[in-house]
């Protein structure tokens, strides 16, 4: 079996449709980048790259430069094409957006192994590690008042989640540089700590220990409300200690790995980040600073499934468990994040944004509904992913130009 073409698809769907709060960024719309591999023996296979929700119209030129090592070659060998993409392109790109396209193409050769083999991806990974695998809505910012907030968390505990992850402060409190995007009206700490601790009892209060919750603070970057150093976020995750928080995801720079590692003994609250890693090396500078408690790889970025099995395993050889980050998939990562989460025995969680589930309903072509706050694996009877893209998909989904998400 030889490839024979490789090609590009950018998709856009109006996620403010769904819900009001992605109204301001990209006209409501977001997009993502999938890659198609064909074979002389009728076999394609499915990736998905996440540089196309940032810069979705630079993927297809990205893509054509790796075509040279693909064409022509076995799909099955997809460690020897990983390897050849990457020494070619390690001058420029051992990190970034080279390695997330590399990714969706190693996706789609995990996709046609699966289908050539007769076998879903997660047998090819050694198969099924759970029966349910709990998943979380990523819902992004709340509002301030902690009746609005409550409510605005029960609209997804209703639809069946029994896991939440929120922005770590409230947006609508905060004036931003309409040029920078940096916050300009910077609060003390002590406030923060404080109004984190309330909103998070009062949800506690609200939904009982029945529903998980999770901060993101993104990386304590300029443009988050209140980008935090050590000492600030050791005050914050203190605070909240007694709300019994799943884990408190990027809550610094992931230039600070001392700063990680010193947080971690500094709080109860278990630390989670990964989703800007790429490749092994970097997961294993944090992993052996004794840095973080859960990794969170992004499939379609680190380095596809190839890498992120790699991480997981070396993850659990540190005795660190695994919670996969999903934002922005369309449906062929999130599907490949359903098979490594189910087949590997560490994996706690997997990241769900709810806005995002009609298109990767649309494509994934098994059964995703909600079972207890889980989903059920993909079913034994489907080979590879489990995705599909059709003509139909491709007129449903239109991309529209300048919908990628740039901070």
């Amino acid at each position: 079996m030889k490839i024979t073409g490789v090609s590009t698809h950018l998709l856009s769907a109006n996620w403010a449709a769904i819900d009001e709060q992605w109204a301001d960024t990209g006209g409501g719309y977001k997009s993502s980048a999938i890659v198609r591999i064909e074979t002389d023996a009728g076999i394609t296979g499915l990736g998905e790259i996440i540089i196309g929700y940032f810069a979705p119209e630079a993927v297809p030129g990205l893509v054509d430069y790796y075509i040279p090592h693909l064409i022509g070659k076995d799909p099955l060998q997809s460690t020897t094409l990983w390897n050849r993409m990457y020494e070619s392109s390690k001058w420029w790109g051992r990190s970034g957006a080279a390695v997330s396209v590399i990714s969706g193409i190693d996706i789609a050769l995990w996709d046609i192994r699966g289908k050539a083999m007769g076998v879903p991806v997660h047998t090819l990974l050694g198969g099924l590690m759970h029966e349910r695998m709990p998943v979380y809505a990523s819902i992004g910012g709340i509002p301030a008042g902690l009746p609005e907030a409550v409510a605005a968390v029960r609209r997804w505990v209703d639809m069946g989640f029994r896991a939440v992850k929120l922005a770590q402060f409230d947006n609508d409190q905060f004036t931003y540089d309409t040029i920078e995007g940096v916050c300009i009206n910077r609060p003390p700490t002590a406030d923060f700590a404080a109004q984190e601790a309330r909103k998070f009892l009062a949800l506690r209060e609200a939904f009982g220990t029945g529903v998980d919750f999770i901060i993101h603070n993104h990386m304590g970057s300029q443009a988050a409300p209140l980008p935090m150093n050590l000492n600030e976020a050791v005050r914050v995750l203190q605070a909240l200690e007694p709300a019994g928080l799943l884990f408190a995801e990027e809550p610094l720079p992931y230039e600070d790995i001392p700063g990680y590692a010193a947080l971690r003994q500094r709080t109860s609250t278990p630390i989670a980040g990964g989703e800007m890693l790429a490749g092994l090396h970097e997961f294993q500078a944090f992993l052996r600073a004794d840095a973080l408690d859960i990794v969170q790889p992004d499939i379609s970025f680190c380095g596809g499934i190839t890498t992120t099995w790699e991480v997981m395993r070396l993850a659990s050889a540190n005795f660190v468990r695994t919670a996969l980050h999903m934002g922005g998939s369309f449906g062929p990562a999130y599907a490949a994040g359903l098979h490594l989460s189910f087949a590997h025995r560490d994996a706690i969680i997997l990241e769900t944004l709810p806005v995002a589930m009609p298109a990767i309903r649309d494509l994934v072509q098994f059964p995703l509904e909600l079972v207890e706050g889980s989903f059920l694996p993909p079913p034994s009877d489907v080979p590879g992913l489990g995705v599909e893209l059709t003509e139909d998909h491709l007129r449903k989904y239109p991309f529209v130009p300048g919908s990628g998400e740039r901070g």
